[in-house]
């Protein structure tokens, strides 16, 4: 009997030893914050989405928010952060944070959006789509318990990659299709070859010459712009009328904006082509 109630002893005592181990490792591990104390931020979002509107415009209603605060500001063994998500909805959002009395530092997330964004009066383009982003994110500095902050942010604006904004132009093509004679209007009906070579801005068709020797053609704005066709040329030889094919080729740089003023383009004399 003495035997059993020894070893009932030690067990005991081992289980004693292996309780209070479990007890402290929980004690040096766990990680407590205090997110007890608040404070409210209401934060505005703009956005240049109007360009013939003073001032910013709202950003898009339904646009999500994520709010983070550095853990580390609750407890400086902390790791991670301490999020909470919000709508704009009217260009703001209102959130109650935790705070600190050394103040805490509140980003905000905004998620991007797409919109048509409408150009200023005059332009060649009506309106652009573009992506309203701000990657970074936009930070409120200092918050401390029982304030009300009141934070503003704008959203930058960005093309698309492969929009190439455009201007409608009328060229009046001139060319001399017979030796010894000055340049003249090109006949109705030839294909002409249009294009850019830009990196980036790469743009071919082909447009249909009307009466007067005019195509009406949209190209990329600002670039030069070559125009390329071939016709048959009267080499003028006595007594007996022969042709050769040549090949008329001339860059010019488009305008900024669309124009329904004639743009004359005389191609001279040609290379021979065949």
């Amino acid at each position: 009997m003495k035997r059993s109630f020894r070893v009932l002893g030690v067990l005991a005592l081992v289980a004693g030893l292996a309780l209070t181990g479990c007890k402290k490792d929980i004690e040096t591990s766990d990680l407590t914050l205090d997110l007890t104390k608040k404070a409210t931020v209401t934060a505005y979002f703009y956005a240049e989405t109007d360009n013939q509107t003073q001032g910013l415009e709202f950003a898009e209603t339904g646009t999500k928010v994520v709010v983070s605060i550095p853990n580390s500001a609750f407890n400086p063994a902390a790791t991670g952060n301490w999020t909470d998500t919000a709508a704009i909805a009217d260009g703001k959002i209102t959130v109650s944070i935790p705070a600190t009395n050394a103040g805490v530092n509140v980003t905000f997330y905004p998620a991007e959006f797409i919109k048509e964004q409408t150009q200023a009066f005059g332009s060649n383009t009506a309106s652009i789509k573009k992506i309203f982003k701000l990657t970074a994110g936009t930070t409120v500095t200092a918050v401390k318990p029982g304030q009300v902050r009141i934070h503003q942010a704008t959203y930058t604006a960005e093309a698309f990659s492969n929009f190439v904004e455009k201007v409608d132009i009328k060229i009046e093509l001139r060319a001399i299709l017979k030796v010894g004679d000055p340049s003249s209007l090109l006949q109705s009906g030839k294909i002409v070859d249009v294009y850019c070579t830009d990196a980036g801005q790469e743009f071919h068709t082909t447009a249909t010459l009307q009466d007067k020797g005019i195509i009406s053609v949209s190209v990329p704005k600002d670039k030069d712009i070559t125009i390329r066709f071939e016709a048959s040329k009267d080499m003028n030889t006595l007594p007996d009328a022969s042709s050769k094919k040549y090949r008329y080729e001339k860059s010019i740089t488009a305008p900024s904006a669309s124009t329904p003023v004639k743009i004359s383009v005389d191609f001279g004399d040609g290379t021979v082509w065949e």
